[in-house]
């Protein structure tokens, strides 16, 4: 079984819970929704908690932005991620401005209404946008030594096997986790790569690759941050994929990204994130 959400000491990017008159919940479980085309999941609850049925007619929901942003009309979709426990309700929907945007859905004769924080991505490349080419270090560049790799004291030998660059030339799908284990820089560091341990099982087909987000170097103790008294400083591939713009940086690690084949990413997860949108996510361009 996934876990659906880890818990961190980041604030949920995006989540929301709100209910209507129909006693009818609807639970924000996207914890990353950015400017532009992103899918943001959707939990159906009774009030007690319990799995709410989604109506045969379907689930529609209207996005009302902030200020004199139009509303935005989507239809769903019911989805469940591969190992996941409970169907739930995805819209794909283009919003083009960033700030707190009411969600009213309805279902059938029932309704609810919630909120999504919708942010700015800055430099940091999200759906729609090609993925940076950068050869993050693989096990071949280290002799299969992958205590110069990764700070993860239980390294999968396939989050090592290829390069960004080289997945992208391959036409690989793949998921570029920058991530660490080791060093804890941010309270959320270590769950996305735990997530991803998980994920893969569940959904083998896209390629992962991890990379440490920080400057490292190999010293007779094991992996360390370069330099090593600190403060951590970004490695190469971090900032060509933009987090070194002002708004992210050292302080908004972890990082996922799930790219196609093409070489488009289709999604962008940061901070604290779920293990059902990343699992669906992949297996939207494993398919």
């Amino acid at each position: 079984m996934l876990v659906g959400m880890i818990a961190g000491g980041c604030t949920l990017g995006s989540a929301g819970s709100s209910s209507g008159a129909s006693g009818l919940h609807a639970v924000v479980v996207s914890t990353s929704t950015w400017v532009g085309t992103s899918t943001v999941l959707i939990a159906l609850e009774e009030s007690d908690g319990s799995p709410a049925a989604a109506s045969a007619a379907g689930v529609t929901a209207r996005f009302s932005g902030p200020a004199d942003a139009p509303a935005v009309d989507v239809a769903g979709s019911i989805v469940r991620a591969s190992g996941g426990q409970r169907d739930l309700v995805r819209f794909d929907a283009s919003l083009p401005d960033p700030g707190r945007w009411q969600v009213a859905v309805s279902s059938g004769e029932r309704s609810a209404t919630t909120t999504v924080l919708v942010r700015d991505p800055g430099g940091v490349p999200v759906r729609g946008v090609a993925a940076p080419s950068v050869a993050t270090p693989t096990a071949n560049d280290v002799l299969f030594d992958y205590r110069q790799l990764t700070a993860d004291p239980h390294p999968d030998p396939a989050f090592y096997g290829r390069s960004v660059a080289a997945a992208l030339s391959d036409g690989v799908p793949f998921v570029f986790v920058l991530d660490s284990a080791g060093f804890r820089e941010t309270p959320a560091c270590g769950s996305a790569l735990s997530i991803l341990h998980r994920t893969a099982v569940a959904v083998p087909g896209p390629a992962i690759i991890h990379a440490e987000p920080y400057r490292t170097r190999m010293t007779a103790a094991g992996l360390a941050l370069d330099p090593p008294d600190g403060p951590a400083r970004l490695a190469a591939w971090s900032a060509a994929w933009g987090l070194d713009t002002a708004e992210f940086g050292t302080g908004s690690i972890p990082w996922v990204f799930v790219v196609a084949g093409d070489g488009v990413v289709q999604a962008t997860f940061q901070g604290v994130m779920g293990s059902e949108e990343i699992a669906i996510a992949m297996a939207d361009v494993a398919d």
